[in-house]
């Protein structure tokens, strides 16, 4: 009984992760992103779900749905002004390449309105 105690209290411990830590700011409007991208006015939620779907993913391998580009580790709706759009947040670990092929992506869109790098979503002026 005692292992079995001890035991669930190392997962407990060694499984948590600091509130503030990078995760805990994911999505967070005055933390910067790696990409923030906005979508041109009028694009419908069938245009940003394909947008999900097959420029910022790819289908899964094994055929179960969908997984990110590599590098990617968040993605989150916005919309702001009447604009709606996404921040990306890339893993720690994510390579130069793996952010260049993400963004490459990302302009071949004729949805996306515009890019901004390693900025907070705050700090960007308003669209019009």
């Amino acid at each position: 009984m005692m292992v079995i105690l001890m035991t669930a209290t190392w997962i407990v411990t060694s499984c948590t992760y600091p509130r503030d830590g990078p995760i805990e700011k994911l999505g967070d409007p005055s933390t910067k992103s790696g990409l923030i991208v906005f979508f041109k006015r009028g694009s419908t939620a069938a245009e940003i779900y394909d947008f999900d779907r097959f420029v910022i993913s790819s289908p899964d391998q094994a055929g179960r749905g969908y997984q990110s580009l590599p590098g990617i580790i968040s993605v989150v709706r916005f919309n702001r002004n009447g604009f709606a759009g996404k921040q990306i947040d890339f893993r720690l670990n994510a390579t130069a390449e793996q952010k260049k092929y993400v963004r490459s992506q990302i302009e071949q869109s004729p949805i996306v309105l515009r890019i901004f790098e390693e900025t907070a979503l705050n700090d960007i002026p308003d669209l019009r």
